[in-house]
């Protein structure tokens, strides 16, 4: 599949006519992206950086950036945010999670901004277990197998986070202006998996009020919303588009283990976390 990008030259972003039929919002509440139909596409509009006019069939966008917006910028909101999107309408399972892979296969961890995908992939991978994805999963069917795919070999943590998870200064990317996370590239103690592997459970992550690592069993509709809430999307209102990928969804219910994860946000904590995490994907695995 492919996805295909025009640029045309920066300019103010015109005052829409229409209030917005879905917008994302980020881990401090804020709203920061916009949906718009528009002529029968959908405008993507990040406020104050770009506009992303995407056709419906995911096979091409036009971006036009705000005056002032940098090309790293632009080309980080393309590769994370638009591009995801792209590749659901053409069809591609993607979801927002990150993913690590274990000696028994991959584990991936989904759930709403500031959840901590991010920080559990790095800690993963600090520990030896690269990290195949970040932020955006796209899995594909293998045989038998949904297999996750490697993505780009960076990961964006929060300054916190990755300050102590390193002892070292860690290769950063060009910095993106609408976020303070940190993108951390991978490195010889920071490794990247770059083959696809097989999946073998999936935790949805909570919002962390809790004092020690929890893990409990989905079933049923809830697995199946849970899936379906953490899934790229680039038409919320196009109803055989959802219909389409919650048949996608259903084919992972009977494949993958899901659980829902509750672990406390104390770095002191993690590897206590990841040994929490393995031992329910291991016993997670005699379910099916």
């Amino acid at each position: 599949m492919s996805a295909t990008l025009i640029r045309t030259p920066a300019r103010d972003q015109a005052r829409l006519p229409d209030a917005p039929f879905h917008t994302w919002t980020g881990a401090d509440g804020t709203d920061w992206a916009f949906f718009h139909r528009q002529d029968g596409r959908i405008l993507i509009r990040f406020a104050e950086l770009a506009d992303f006019v995407v056709d419906p069939d995911g096979a091409q966008a036009v971006c036009t950036p705000a005056p002032g917006c940098d090309e790293g910028t632009l080309d980080h909101l393309f590769d994370n945010q638009v591009l995801p999107l792209m590749l659901s309408a053409q069809g591609e399972m993607v979801f927002h999670g990150s993913a690590v892979a274990t000696e028994a296969g991959a584990i991936a961890f989904l759930g709403q901004t500031g959840r901590g995908k991010s920080t559990l992939a790095a800690s993963f991978a600090t520990a030896g277990m690269g990290f195949l994805c970040d932020d955006r999963m796209v899995l594909r069917r293998r045989g038998a197998d949904l297999m996750v795919m490697p993505a780009a070999p960076s990961v964006r943590l929060w300054e916190d986070s990755a300050n102590r998870l390193f002892a070292t200064p860690q290769d950063l990317a060009p910095p993106v202006s609408y976020t303070d996370k940190r993108r951390i590239r991978a490195g010889r103690d920071f490794p990247h998996c770059n083959q696809a592997r097989p999946l073998t459970a999936a935790f949805f992550l909570g919002d962390g009020h809790v004092k020690r690592v929890r893990t409990e069993r989905l079933g049923g509709i809830l697995t199946a919303t849970s899936w379906m809430a953490n899934i790229f999307l680039l038409d919320t209102g196009d109803k055989a588009a959802i219909r389409a990928k919650f048949y996608q969804v259903t084919a992972i219910l009977t494949r993958i283990p899901a659980m829902k994860l509750e672990f406390p946000r104390d770095h002191d904590r993690l590897a206590e976390t990841r040994a929490a995490i393995l031992t329910a994907a291991a016993q997670a695995r005699e379910w099916t």
